[in-house]
């Protein structure tokens, strides 16, 4: 058995789909990434 611990706390739609929600503010992540927001 491994146990591996968690940075974050994952909730029923990530833990049941696999899928991730970001939670990063969109205006800073477009910053981050060099872009635009019309």
């Amino acid at each position: 058995m491994h146990i591996i611990p968690r940075k974050y706390s994952f909730g029923g739609f990530e833990l049941g789909t696999g899928m991730y929600v970001s939670s990063t503010n969109p205006e800073e992540l477009a910053n981050k990434l060099n872009f635009e927001l019309d």
